[in-house]
């Protein structure tokens, strides 16, 4: 089953008016009505990207770095240095690093399969907009 919705009327060109919550907001109300187990292709549009939480970057400090490890309860050492911090944070990444809309999708039984950077030919909506 091929599914395409929009949120509200269309006039003109509204993709620039998207965010996360917005598209959270119309994808929850289009997913109980789908097939259990659909699976459901999306791009890497920043609207779909939005994650649960941030992870620690190189442009955290290294305090906030350790505030965040301890919220987490990861055990890391007071004399580690700040990319010694952010190699810990690699190795956990895994843990935190979720799409706020896979959780939704997954809340009803739904997959989500996002498409590979830099191949448009692989979605047709980028020719619509276009």
């Amino acid at each position: 089953m091929q599914l395409r919705f929009l949120f509200g009327k269309k006039s003109g060109d509204d993709h620039d008016k998207m965010n996360g919550d917005h598209f959270e907001k119309g994808i929850e109300s289009v997913l109980p009505k789908l097939k259990k187990n659909s699976v459901i292709v999306m791009d890497k549009a920043s609207y779909h990207s939005v994650k649960m939480e941030k992870i620690p970057t190189t442009s955290w400090t290294k305090k906030s770095t350790q505030e965040w490890f301890s919220q987490k309860h990861i055990s890391w050492d007071k004399d580690m240095i700040k990319i010694e911090l952010l190699q810990k944070v690699s190795e956990v990444k895994h843990f935190y690093d979720i799409y706020r809309v896979e959780t939704i999708a997954e809340k009803y039984g739904h997959t989500i399969l996002r498409l590979p950077p830099y191949h448009s030919e692989l979605n047709p909506i980028d020719m619509i907009w276009s």
